[in-house]
């Protein structure tokens, strides 16, 4: 969907331009899929895209975006060479997508640059229809391919054969590529939230966490449920319901008008009643869309108020050294009286045999 036409009504107004380098920042704007190549300027009169000769024939089918081709790795100069040309004062720009060489390099000690950031996450922060569309099928995608990977478990399988496993279910089953480095853990690799994929074989009563998502449109899913295999040791079993519960109850307060961080405060306490708040070290989720991890956060002390349209993960962990952890995650829209749930996967305790 071409955004351009509606931008300067929802983005900090009173500024000459706008640059624009982030990636998904210039997809969600203008619908093409450029990679870190060329850069996007937007006046009240024009949107501008500078490229290269590799993209100036597909930029060139957006509607309302004028393609000047460039010489490669030279765009930054000749958009600084326009903005002269145009007597351009002040200069909207994404502060974390530019490095400072390149900020000094356009600011050339005459340029007001003023950072939207915020607007932009702002701006994307709302799902329209179609990016909600694009994220349920990446959700569906994911579902299906859960659980035709499960049924490769056996005793034996490494870490890294299970995930590559995974990987072609993904693609098989529609999605466009991996949303994020997939994590696949087993025994006591569980207890580190961010586990990397290793050669680590399964074993007889190991947890299995798998955490992964699809890719639609260049909308991302995340999903991750745990497991254990052949059998079940009862602390931890203890520790899944606990973990469900919490999981449960957030959901459960997902609606419009809470906030972020009293939706944190109530998967916390529910673990912290049970003894196992302090296992829980990260926050309770976050917002997905073109990127896997986009605002709102949604953690301890968060003012954000969620608003109908939000998609946001709700996922509590808790991580025992020595012992595994449990990490329980859906991702969901975000509506006036409730949620509506974008993974279809079990939840309930599942032994794999």
């Amino acid at each position: 969907m071409n955004r351009l036409d509606t931008f300067f009504t929802t983005v900090h107004s009173g500024l000459d331009a706008y640059l624009i380098t982030n990636p998904t920042d210039k997809y969600y704007l203008t619908g093409y899929d450029c990679g870190d190549d060329g850069i996007l300027v937007m006046t009240k009169d024009a949107s501008i895209y500078f490229t290269d000769a590799r993209y100036t024939l597909e930029a060139s089918s957006i509607d309302g975006l004028e393609v000047v081709e460039i010489p490669r790795g030279q765009g930054l100069r000749y958009v600084r060479d326009y903005l002269s040309s145009k007597q351009i004062t002040s200069l909207g720009y994404v502060a974390n997508s530019i490095s400072h060489a390149d900020y000094l390099s356009i600011a050339n000690g005459a340029l007001n640059l003023i950072d939207i950031q915020d607007e932009i996450s702002t701006l994307r922060i709302i799902k329209d229809n179609e990016e909600i569309s694009s994220l349920k099928r990446a959700g569906a995608i994911a579902d299906k391919a859960l659980q035709t990977t499960l049924k490769s478990v056996r005793l034996g399988i490494s870490e890294r054969e299970l995930a590559h496993i995974l990987h072609v279910e993904l693609i098989s089953h529609g999605s466009e590529g991996l949303a994020f480095d997939s994590i696949v853990a087993f025994g006591k690799n569980t207890s580190k939230p961010h586990a990397h994929v290793s050669d680590t074989k399964l074993e007889k009563g190991d947890l299995i966490t798998i955490d992964f998502g699809a890719k639609v449109d260049g909308y991302r899913s995340d999903m991750t449920r745990t497991f254990f295999y052949e059998s079940a040791d009862e602390e931890m079993r203890g520790v899944y319901q606990c973990v469900l519960n919490a999981q449960r109850l957030a959901l459960n307060a997902v609606r419009e008008g809470i906030t972020s961080g009293e939706l944190d405060a109530i998967a916390r306490e529910s673990l912290r009643s049970n003894g196992l708040a302090e296992y829980f070290t990260h926050s309770l989720g976050h917002g997905v869309g073109l990127d896997i991890h986009e605002a709102p956060t949604i953690k301890s002390g968060g003012d954000v108020v969620l608003r109908e349209g939000m998609v946001i993960t709700i996922e509590p962990g808790v991580y025992i050294a020595e012992k595994g952890g449990i990490r329980i995650e859906d991702m969901v829209l975000v509506k006036k009286d409730g949620y509506e749930l974008f993974s279809q996967c079990k939840k309930d305790l599942i032994i794999l045999k």
